[in-house]
């Protein structure tokens, strides 16, 4: 779809800029750094075959130029921590005052602010693997008793992110050359994709956690900025990263973005898709995954069921819909469902090095933060508000 003539002075723009940065060369850089990691610039070179000083003086234009953001994905379920999502449909009055208590939780999470099938808030909790017996009494705490009726806890694989496929990028057009009938086709070519349920565990200390948490907010943050921080040398965190979170692959990916859209054309969604045979779902995996809409999905553990996180393009999302009610009633696609998460409020927390002990592992509360004192202060307000 030529959608040149109706896109924002701003967007054209934004793509003129791109398009004089997005050589074959940097393409193949982006690539790298998807695949390896922005800190060797060195090996980076090899891989694209580029001297390595003309392929820093590329990455720093590159990100310049595109707003190009990295950030480390921690293997979370290799150090003892599980990945979770909590879909929790709400009153538009109940909304802010639950979100606030979901914030005080003292683990990494990311919260949502949702509308449609969930109309609430959507919140991805990474959280210690002793405390997911009490994750769902947590969180009941919180909420009036019709709420609790209608709480989703999900525990998920890590987030896979696919690596955006820029050959589908036309800079002659302005658009991504990609219909989203493709899902469909990719998914009856019969490729399968699994995701690992069970991660082999590997001893983390403190310093990892806290290498971890800087990476994950910028993965390009030099270690002589840290030291700043810390007063650890660079050398000791340059020991850690090489001999402890590479070689024992607590970096399981990398995120890479910049602006696919002018947010005015596109919209994100989180999305659920249900299966009833495990082909189906590895089948979907696939094209999930060559997929441009694709911003990250997981599985749900000892279940045939996936989420999805999805930039999809305005005028493609009916079309979307179309295929994938197309994959339900041939039988591949039990149910799906979805909402649309307003980018305007999202609140975000990382690992922090104070959630780790070396004597103990995960430092976080039995109530991971909700005090009863606070729950007790937020139940009176939120009563009042209603009545």
């Amino acid at each position: 779809m030529n959608l040149a003539k109706i896109v924002s002075n701003e967007y054209i723009e934004y793509f003129r800029k791109i398009s004089l940065v997005l050589d074959d060369t940097n393409l193949r850089i982006i690539d790298a750094i998807k695949k390896i990691g922005p800190r060797n610039m060195s090996r980076i070179a090899r891989y694209v075959g580029e001297d390595p000083k003309k392929v820093s003086y590329r990455f720093n234009v590159i990100k310049n130029k595109t707003g190009l953001v990295i950030r480390a994905l921690p293997s979370y379920s290799s150090m003892g921590l599980t990945n979770t999502v909590l879909f929790l449909p709400l009153s538009h009055v109940r909304v802010e005052p639950v979100k606030k208590a979901l914030i005080s939780m003292k683990i990494p999470k990311k919260i949502y602010r949702t509308y449609g099938n969930i109309s609430g808030l959507m919140v991805q909790m990474i959280v210690p693997n002793q405390k997911i017996h009490s994750l769902s009494d947590i969180i009941s705490s919180i909420l009036l008793e019709e709420e609790k009726k209608s709480l989703k806890l999900l525990y998920l694989t890590d987030f896979i992110v696919p690596t955006l496929d820029f050959s589908r990028l036309s800079l002659t057009y302005k658009i991504w050359d990609y219909a989203p009938s493709e899902l469909k086709k990719d998914f009856l070519k019969g490729e399968r994709m699994k995701l690992e349920e069970k991660q082999t565990m590997v001893p983390v200390d403190k310093i990892d956690v806290y290498i971890l948490s800087k990476l994950a907010d910028d993965a390009t943050i030099p270690f002589l900025q840290m030291t700043k921080e810390t007063k650890i040398s660079p050398a000791r965190l340059k020991y850690h990263f090489d001999n402890h979170i590479i070689k024992r692959k607590m970096i399981r990916d990398y995120y890479i973005y910049f602006p696919r859209y002018s947010p005015e054309f596109a919209g994100f969604f989180s999305f659920e898709f249900t299966f009833d045979k495990e082909e189906y779902m590895e089948r979907f995996l696939y094209a999930l995954n060559r997929s441009i809409y694709s911003h990250g999905f997981a599985k749900e553990l000892g279940k045939l069921r996936i989420v999805a996180l999805m930039e999809i393009f305005w005028g493609d999302l009916s079309e979307v819909l179309q295929t994938l009610s197309e994959l339900c009633v041939s039988g591949y696609l039990v149910d799906y469902k979805f909402s649309y998460i307003d980018l305007r409020n999202i609140y975000v927390s990382n690992l922090t090095p104070d959630m780790f002990d070396e004597k103990t592992g995960w430092n976080v509360p039995e109530d991971l933060g909700l005090s009863s004192v606070y729950l007790n202060k937020y139940k009176i307000k939120v009563k009042d508000e209603i009545i």
